[in-house]
């Protein structure tokens, strides 16, 4: 009988009709309540029926990614229950006596029971728990989206660690701000909503919390097999930043012809020679440091690092936080420090609400200014689950040039070089959607969307005329680069 029910899966399957079940039948489904006694919720058992007596070796590539996404969802619904479990053990151990110590009233020494049954550290340990306390006792539409399969631990820990120190009145907005398609977007990107919500409805200001913070900055070694290891360094953000890029600007100038180290290999060097003295002032040290931007307000780009401040933060005259590109809100004094090491500013025309204006509909190869608007609009390469930083990106016609499309921000994206070889070359296809979305269609059929992470809106004024004359409201021609490259044509090429 299940042979036969799983061969009926199969072919719903190949009819397009999926044979497990969705995120919106597994939420109609299943309830919070279903885990709250400990027993596992009923469509999970039905799944782990499915999956297991499935042959996996018959399954063409759309149902393999039909199986991957049904297994996952099942795995999520299992961390679910591990998740109630961690739980109910604090609610086993309350804090008495000389047990006290721990969050939320638990006992300190629970996470040492933890950390021997499941061969953790304890303060890994620890740390799971804190997690599971905040996800059912205070978040629960976090709660829910697990139980339903929408949303995997990882995900989940990130949104119960933003909102760990947030008034308990305030956690509902934080949840309907962050929670929703959490489980469609890459742990990164969840994180990147929770700062941004976080910041939003924190009663503290953002440089009293990053005053604390700083306290906690540190470096540490993890030894590695075959030799290596690894060095973190945890700082400020505006400092992470200034080292990787300005790291990344060394590597990026020994490519050469002639050197045969990989990218990742010469920014290990890099640093490794600029900590350890192992090239007493290198040739290249003086090579590609220079802070590069292009009067006023807006954003500043130093090595790669950008920055957006108001008028009245970079005054001196206002607090308002500035936003580190890949990162999000800075304290205004950091933001400052940032805008000081720049030699000159990228200015951003507006119109009357505030959104940046380009249009270059009649380019095909796009000027420099909306490369860089482009850039900050997007943050990191728009395929996805890619989060490579968007000044290591190329900028791409989402429909390509010669197929109609044109020169505009809703029709340009920033890919990193291998996903631009995947929309050309790997059977992926992209087209524009509302408000900067890009819907993208796999070779298997399968669809999904990314939409711009935290950046400006734009406004598109095709009507308007490519070149920026007297009253056009258009930027003209880049002076870093001179206006289009000379020979552009219909024939040349888009980056």
């Amino acid at each position: 009988m299940l042979e036969a029910c799983l061969h009926k899966l199969l072919l719903e399957v190949r009819a397009k009709q999926l044979g497990f079940p969705d995120a919106a039948s597994a939420a109609g489904q299943i309830r919070p309540a279903d885990a709250a006694g400990g027993r596992p919720p009923q469509p999970a058992v039905e799944l782990a029926k499915q999956l297991t007596g499935s042959d996996i070796s018959t399954l063409d590539d759309s149902e393999t990614i039909d199986f991957l996404k049904a297994a996952t969802r099942l795995q999520n619904m299992v961390q679910s229950l591990i998740v109630e479990a961690l739980h109910r053990f604090t609610v086993l151990r309350p804090a008495v006596a000389g047990e006290a110590g721990a969050v939320d009233g638990y006992s300190r020494f629970a996470a040492g029971e933890v950390s021997a049954a499941l061969a953790l550290g304890e303060a890994a340990a620890r740390k799971d728990l804190n997690d599971a306390v905040q996800i059912r006792a205070h978040l629960p539409a976090t709660a829910a989206a697990m139980a339903a399969g929408d949303l995997d631990l990882p995900r989940a820990a990130a949104i119960a660690r933003g909102s760990a120190d947030l008034p308990l009145e305030v956690l509902p907005e934080f949840e309907e701000a962050v929670v929703p398609g959490a489980g469609t977007i890459t742990r990164q990107g969840v994180e990147a909503r929770t700062r941004a919500a976080r910041h939003r409805l924190h009663p503290e200001s953002l440089e009293e919390r990053c005053r604390r913070a700083l306290e906690s900055r540190d470096v540490s070694l993890v030894p590695q097999q075959d030799g290596m290891a690894e060095l973190w360094i945890r700082t400020s953000a505006e400092k992470a930043f200034l080292i990787y890029h300005r790291v990344q600007t060394l590597a990026r100038s020994l490519q050469g012809p002639d050197e045969s180290r990989l990218l990742p290999q010469l920014r290990a060097d890099v640093i490794a020679d600029l900590l350890t003295g192992a090239a007493q002032d290198p040739p290249w040290l003086a090579r590609g440091t220079a802070a590069h931007c292009a009067g006023g307000a807006g954003p500043v780009t130093v090595a790669g690092v950008a920055v957006t401040l108001s008028l009245e933060t970079a005054a001196g005259l206002g607090r308002e936080p500035g936003d580190l590109a890949g990162y999000g809100p800075i304290p205004a004094g950091q933001a400052r420090e940032l805008a000081a090491l720049a030699k000159s500013w990228l200015p951003v025309l507006t119109d009357g609400d505030g959104r940046a204006i380009a249009a270059a509909a009649r380019l095909r190869i796009p000027p420099g200014w909306l490369k860089r608007q482009v850039r900050l609009r997007d943050r990191h390469c728009r395929f996805p689950g890619c989060r490579r930083a968007a000044v290591h990106c190329e900028i791409d016609h989402v429909i390509a040039w010669e197929d109609g499309g044109e020169t505009v921000p809703e029709n340009l994206q920033c890919l990193c070089e291998a996903h631009h070889a995947a929309k050309q070359h790997g059977g992926w296809t992209a087209r524009p959607g509302p408000g900067g979305r890009i819907d993208w269609t796999a070779r298997t059929g399968h669809r999904y969307a990314t939409d711009p992470e935290d950046g400006w809106d734009i406004a598109v004024r095709s009507a308007q005329p490519a070149g920026g004359g007297p009253g056009s409201g258009v930027p003209g021609p880049d002076p870093d680069i001179g206006g289009p490259p000379t020979g552009a044509g219909p024939d040349a090429p888009p980056f």
